[in-house]
């Protein structure tokens, strides 16, 4: 009967060298390196699996406690034309409310503009370069010809409640009068002072006016008084310019002191030297078998 064998021409030696002490040694070595590769493998994904990290340098940051959102009338009015300057209403207002963003270099800011609707054109952020990019791409009509007063109002309640910063402040700039929000200005205004918010109101406009454009100075007086904010009627840009001042002086910034270390993970490493290891041990064993593949030819 026939049986299947392996024909190994180098036979001879490969028997020859299990019989001698060194080729015992040799095997002897290679699997006590194999078991301390294991034992090593385990005790660094042992250690991976533990998630370590490392605390860095303490970190000190100063946090405002206060936020604001401005909101700005796009209606229709306040493309109003100065005769002496040039120009119109909305210009100055972006001037003046630029400025101001400027000026609050560590506060939280957003800006709503308003309309036939109001609309949340930023969120409350730090970041005044994109704020102020924002104000100035404004536009007469962007949000409508109409003013919803008690809209803005109450979309900024509803803004101001996603944040936990506890100094809150409204500044609401209008010409005109509120044209049918789904919500009274009035109404919106005692939900705000319900929630601590601060309501200062620039009504930038002509009180004599009479019709749609009208000023409600009354209206917009008792926003302000009701909020603990401020009314301002400035009649012209350096009036409007200290009405901001002003806001600017009595809402004086105040920081939060806040102490953290960043922490890092180092779960990583130990993979990384675990694949190193066997990486090593690859190479190491295809260089021998090439060492003896050559010896034996």
């Amino acid at each position: 009967m026939r049986q299947t064998s392996i024909r190994a021409s180098f036979y001879n030696i490969v028997a020859e060298s299990m019989q001698t002490a060194a080729g015992a040694e040799n095997i002897r070595k290679r699997k006590h390196i194999k078991n301390s590769l294991l034992i090593i493998s385990w005790v660094l994904f042992c250690v991976a699996l533990s998630k370590p990290v490392m605390s860095g340098k303490e970190i000190i940051k100063n946090i405002s406690s206060k936020s604001f959102y401005i909101a700005l009338d796009l209606s229709g009015s306040m493309s109003y034309q100065d005769t002496q300057t040039g120009e119109t209403r909305l210009d100055v207002a972006k001037k003046n409310i630029t400025k101001f963003i400027n000026e609050r270099s560590d506060d939280f800011l957003g800006l709503i503009v308003f309309g036939d609707s109001a609309y949340l054109q930023a969120p409350l952020s730090n970041d005044k370069k994109s704020l102020v990019s924002l104000v100035e791409q404004s536009s007469v009509g962007m949000a409508g010809l109409s003013t919803r007063l008690g809209d803005a109002i109450g979309l900024g309640i509803k803004r101001f409640r996603d944040t936990k910063v506890k100094e809150r402040v409204f500044i609401l700039l209008t010409d005109g009068n509120d044209t049918g929000s789904e919500v009274r200005p009035i109404d919106a205004a005692q939900i705000a002072k319900n929630e601590n918010i601060r309501i200062y109101v620039l009504g930038y406009g002509d009180p004599t006016t009479v019709g749609e454009n009208s000023l409600d100075t009354n209206t917009l007086k008792q926003i302000a008084t009701l909020t603990n904010g401020r009314f301002y009627l400035p009649k012209n840009e350096k009036e409007l310019e200290e009405a901001f001042k002003e806001i600017n002086s009595i809402e004086v910034q105040q920081m939060t002191r806040l102490t953290y270390r960043p922490k890092y993970d180092l779960f990583y490493y130990p993979i990384i030297i675990i694949l190193l290891l066997y990486l090593f041990a690859i190479v190491i064993v295809i260089s021998s078998r090439r060492f003896r593949h050559r010896s034996v030819q």
